[in-house]
């Protein structure tokens, strides 16, 4: 994937409140989610006996339910505190899974960590259903169930899941669900874009007694980005709620950090810090989030339960590490406080208020202070949205390190060389400003031809682009492969004393459009044109028209008058294919050749005698 900013759907956006879930402001809920009264049913039912880490066979539910608009008549079970519609998933150890989440589809997470019934030894698990058709519940209650490895009693989770029918409501009712200090999970998973999680409870160490938590499906009209255009587009949307985000625009910025004093976070080797409330809602990749999480190991990300990064550059885009920016990712170790210093605070009035997160003299691994040092600063703006990574010295140890933003496993913006590479960086800025806009899409342009061409020099021209910032310009020998670029700002490049005599060249052009300088157009076709040779005092040359063509094209041979030519075409494998003699009579002589039997493709034209040996690629279209 390039390093550019076109992103999948984040789903549906909320219509009401937006809930929060572990510091993600979550824009995408399908399900209006509130408390409810705590009336936990009957626990009594068929029995379930699951070993740790297992899931059950089907389990009928009695009735159609329907979960996030598709119905399902079964479930299945997991020992680890989840039940799944779609059949075949895995137990969801050791950990609390992050919603939304792709590996475990159509899900409800009524407490999901590392549990172990033990076989019906340890704590209950049993099923039913109930009531009139039409307004039938199934049931499913955990009933003293430990965590991992038990035994009964040691942190019991006691909860229960109810289905309605009809209203396609579900409940979620605990009695009891003590941590063992776990990172766990409630809520409901449609795929790896969509989720409703419970607010602090996404992959977060929590507990909860004698609650009931309420999921109602959200039949209002939802509102979100409409245009197929932007990052966020969210094609179930029913109306343009304003939301619309076009990805950034990266450039250098001044050296300007801000100042270095804030709160103080002790991170050990390899350490992630709690939930850091940033002080307002920042949007990254058009989302908004309201809470942060530091790495020593250099990168801020908005994403709970995310990995240390340990122990070298991470690669972008990174499935990994998503909705996370890496300002100078490697093996560092801040050594609890001892080796260098982390910390943050938020600045300025609400409305325009900065986060800022500093490293501050931190050594790579194992130290001590001093080591390759790293000083950096992360600002976020919440009035603009801007991002910028300020550096005042990162010194390499020889490992590969990263700098740049990270949305997930398909799309990431990073700084040009530091994705997972060797590199320093001292003094210097970097911005990413949000677009509020889509870029202007570029056309390739048209009319490409060259004139004034001699022996080592060509004018290259092309048509206008309305709108064009520039024009990318690659040049190409045929018989070598080698490529040279540039760039141009008018629709014409000035070719001097580049070109080699009696050499087949071409050239096509991109347009570039708008502020950001990778917003270019798909290239034109090939042009291809021949540099003259000499003949005493005097230049000759031989062109082609037209090129591409339908296999019937012209030859203008000029300055060559009375030599006698071998004409042959060559096919891409060396096969002549067409050979013919060419008796040069005048000064300027046109030699209609027609290829009226051979397919499509590239060939090679060979005028020669015992003087002269002349080239010429032709393009035949068919």
């Amino acid at each position: 994937m390039t390093n550019r900013y076109a992103l999948t759907s984040l789903g549906k956006p909320l219509m009401a409140a937006l809930a929060v879930a572990g510091g993600l402001t979550v824009s995408a809920q399908s399900y209006i989610q509130s408390t409810c009264d705590y009336a936990p049913m009957t626990a009594e039912g068929t029995i379930i006996c699951l070993g740790d880490d297992a899931v059950s066979s089907a389990i009928p539910l009695g009735f159609s339910f329907n979960f996030y608009d598709v119905p399902y008549t079964d479930c299945y079970v997991s020992s680890n505190g989840y039940l799944s519609f779609a059949a075949g998933l895995g137990s969801a150890c050791c950990t609390g899974q992050i919603l939304p989440n792709a590996t475990y589809p159509a899900s409800i997470f009524f407490g999901q960590e590392d549990l172990d019934p033990n076989s019906c030894i340890d704590g209950d698990i049993s099923y039913y259903t109930t009531g009139a058709p039409g307004s039938q519940i199934f049931v499913l209650s955990f009933v003293d169930v430990p965590h991992y490895p038990g035994p009964e009693g040691t942190f019991p989770v006691t909860v229960q899941v109810q289905l309605y029918e009809g209203t396609n409501e579900v409940r979620i009712v605990t009695t009891q669900w003590n941590s063992d200090g776990g990172a766990a999970t409630m809520g409901l998973n449609e795929n790896g874009s969509n989720a409703d999680p419970v607010s602090g409870r996404n992959s977060e160490v929590w507990s909860a007694f004698d609650e009931c938590i309420s999921f109602v499906p959200n039949t209002e009209p939802t509102g979100g980005c409409m245009d197929a255009a932007a990052i966020n587009y969210d094609p179930g949307a029913d109306f343009d709620d304003g939301t619309c985000f076009y990805g950034y625009i990266a450039s250098t910025c001044d050296y300007s950090p801000m100042a270095t004093e804030g709160t103080i976070v002790c991170l050990g080797d390899d350490q992630v810090s709690t939930a850091i409330d940033m002080g307002f809602d920042f949007p990254f990749y058009g989302t908004p989030h309201n809470q942060a999480y530091i790495s020593s190991n250099g990168f801020v990300t908005f994403q709970p339960g995310m990995g240390s990064g340990c122990c070298t550059g991470q690669i972008l885009p990174n499935a990994t590490y998503q909705n996370t920016i890496f300002i100078g990712q490697e093996d560092l170790d801040p050594n609890t406080c001892v080796d260098g210093e982390i910390n943050y605070y938020t600045t300025g009035a609400p409305g325009s208020q900065v986060f800022v997160v500093n490293f501050i003299g931190v050594p790579h691994y194992p130290g001590p202070a001093g080591t390759f040092n790293i000083t950096v600063q992360l600002q976020c703006y919440e009035a603009t949205g801007e991002i910028r990574i300020v550096t005042t010295e990162w010194n390499s140890d020889g490992g590969a390190a990263t700098m740049g933003l990270n949305y997930n496993g398909t799309y990431a913006d990073w700084v040009p060389g530091r994705n997972s590479s060797v590199w320093d960086a001292f003094d210097e800025c970097y911005s990413w400003m949000p677009l509020t806009e889509p870029l202007p899409v570029c056309d390739a342009p048209g009319g490409l031809f060259a004139d004034g061409i001699t022996t080592d020099d060509a004018v290259l021209h092309w048509d206008a682009v309305d709108g064009a910032m520039n024009y990318n310009v690659i040049l190409q020998n045929t018989a070598t492969g080698l490529l040279k670029k540039k760039v141009f700002t008018t629709n014409m490049a000035v070719i001097e004393n580049k070109l080699s005599p009696l050499t087949n060249y071409a050239f096509r052009v991109k347009t570039g459009c708008g502020v950001d300088p990778e917003n270019m157009s798909d290239p034109s076709p090939w042009y291809y044109f021949t540099t003259l040779g000499r003949t005493g005092e005097e230049q000759a040359t031989v062109t082609l028209f037209p090129n591409p063509n339908n296999g019937v094209f012209t030859l203008n041979v000029a300055g060559y008058a009375d030599n006698s030519f071998n004409l042959n075409i060559y096919n891409t494998m060396g096969a002549i294919v067409y050979t013919k003699t060419v008796d040069i009579t005048s000064d300027n002589q046109a030699v209609v050749v027609s290829l009226e039997n051979v397919p499509g493709g590239m060939y090679q034209i060979n005028l020669s005698n015992d003087q002269y040996q002349i080239n010429y690629p032709v393009i035949v279209t068919k």
